[in-house]
């Protein structure tokens, strides 16, 4: 009896730089933290306030079922908005 071959996986564990996707998401989520915070202290606005807004421009429900890309889109909104409240 032969066995089937091993299932390989769809995505690369790392990028070509050795950081892996976790770690990248981790990074993300970090910095959209950061954003979410420095727009509540500029705009008067509630850290939920400022996060429902992210995520909804985004079409998130939860930051943590966020893909990557949907985590660089959130921090792209995050930095435009803190720059039109310069």
């Amino acid at each position: 009896m032969k066995l089937a071959p091993l299932p390989t996986i769809a995505a690369p564990i790392a990028s070509a730089d050795g950081v892996t996707r976790r770690q990248t998401k981790d990074a993300l989520r970090v910095a959209n933290a950061g954003a979410a915070r420095d727009l509540a202290r500029r705009t008067g606005l509630s850290h939920a306030q400022v996060n429902a807004e992210l995520n909804r421009q985004v079409g998130l429900r939860r930051i943590v079922e966020a893909t990557g890309a949907q985590l660089e889109t959130r921090l792209e909104q995050a930095e435009r908005w803190l720059a039109r409240t310069v």
